[in-house]
């Protein structure tokens, strides 16, 4: 396969994998599961409140003291408050499940996603008291505008572990249930459907509701057999269950008109964030490494891919991914090469013109790739460190006196 068709086809599988993937966090840090230490499990619940299958199971999980989390869809909860006002009774979660159910919001602008999701957010902060904190795309897709537009809304995108795979059209089958109490580890995060968003078929309402009496306590009861007992998905991640306000009021005001005083104020935001100078100039020095590579088109995703695993600014290693762009890519790609060559013949690169001519392009670009492959390791090595360094007392010297040593 030529060398560009397979960089694009990897970008084009890296990318798939972010909208897609349920607990993928490409795009924004997604949750898939809480601590394994902890014995606790998450029953949740999506696409309600439904009045012909939401009370039932409240009925089930009153009857054997299972807290859960129930993520809503906000059209639907505006129409019967009552259960959400059951639900926060009871002791249940109440979480955010979109305002419509579109999974096409993902092809919308960041803009059009951004006011859909802000409605529905209204809509039950005005129903419970409180900005739900976690959400769940979906179908669990996720765009990079919807990623953005959760993101300045300061929710948390959550995904499962175990799914009954029951939503839409599918029926809730009684041994997918079993699977799940039986398979369960500490920290899952179970998917069950009380809601049939979009789908007025009685048969399946009437299906579902007759599994979820006879199996529902089946699945609690099989949980806490094996010592997994059902907790709200706050208690498991042990994060709180409402959106920080001074978190996201922070998180609209980088984004100011102009792109200018949004650089200056990103910057500052960095500088000033809760983390240490040193680990924001380290995140910027693997920025540096990650976009010194040879890995074309990949450079922003393994970024952030990096920086999400190793729990680094993902903000300051893109920018520093961005040392392979037009104006520095040829001087760095230049080191590389030259580092390469230097390791693998002992000598410098020097070429004419007239050596090209006798080469080969196509000969000759392999030649340059080795040397690239072979001295990308020691070279942008010592530019991230090089970077870090000097990175560092720029960062520590625009913190705030007051957050220093902190």
């Amino acid at each position: 396969m030529p060398l560009p068709l397979l960089v694009a086809a990897t970008v084009f599988a890296v990318l798939a994998w972010g909208v897609l993937w349920p607990n993928s966090s490409l795009f924004i840090p997604t949750v898939g599961r809480g601590s394994r230490r902890e014995r606790g499990v998450a029953l949740t619940f999506d696409d309600g409140p439904d009045p012909r299958i939401t009370p039932l199971v409240l009925d089930l999980l009153a009857r054997h003291s299972a807290p859960a989390t129930f993520f809503c869809v906000g059209s639907s909860a505006r129409r019967h408050p009552e259960l959400i006002a059951r639900m926060v009774r009871e002791g249940h979660l109440v979480a955010y499940h979109s305002l419509e159910h579109d999974w096409g919001m993902n092809f919308w602008l960041p803009r059009r996603v951004l006011r859909s999701l802000a409605r529905g957010e209204r809509v039950l902060r005005r129903l419970t008291g409180f900005a739900p904190r976690f959400y769940r795309a979906p179908v669990g897709i996720k765009s990079p505008a919807h990623a953005l537009a959760g993101w300045r809304l300061g929710i948390v995108f959550v995904g499962w572990t175990r799914s009954a795979r029951d939503g839409g059209r599918f029926l809730l089958r009684p041994e997918v249930l079993e699977r799940m109490g039986n398979r369960s580890r500490p920290g899952d995060i179970l998917l069950c459907h009380d809601g049939k968003w979009d789908v007025g078929d009685d048969a399946s309402v009437r299906a579902t509701r007759e599994v979820f009496s006879a199996h529902l306590p089946g699945l609690i009861e099989r949980l806490r057999a094996r010592g997994l007992q059902p907790v709200r998905l706050d208690r498991l991640l042990g994060a709180p269950a409402a959106v920080d306000r001074g978190e996201r009021r922070l998180r609209r005001h980088l984004f100011a008109k102009g792109w200018l005083e949004s650089s200056r104020r990103i910057f500052r935001h960095l500088a000033t964030e809760h983390t240490s100078p040193f680990r924001l100039a380290l995140a910027a020095g693997l920025g540096v490494f990650v976009g010194s590579s040879p890995l074309f088109g990949l450079h922003a995703a393994l970024g952030l891919a990096f920086a999400v695993r190793l729990r680094l600014n993902k903000l300051a290693v893109f920018l520093g991914t961005n040392i392979s762009n037009p104006v520095t890519g040829p001087l760095v790609l230049f080191v590389n090469v030259q580092t390469g060559c230097r390791l693998l013949t002992g000598q410098w690169l020097h070429g004419s013109l007239a050596q090209v001519q006798r080469a080969g392009l196509l000969s000759l670009g392999k030649t340059l790739l080795l040397y690239w492959v072979a001295g990308f390791p020691v070279a942008s090595s010592l530019l991230a460190l090089l970077t870090a360094a000097v990175l560092y007392p720029i960062f520590r010297a625009a913190r705030p006196s007051d957050a220093r040593g902190t």
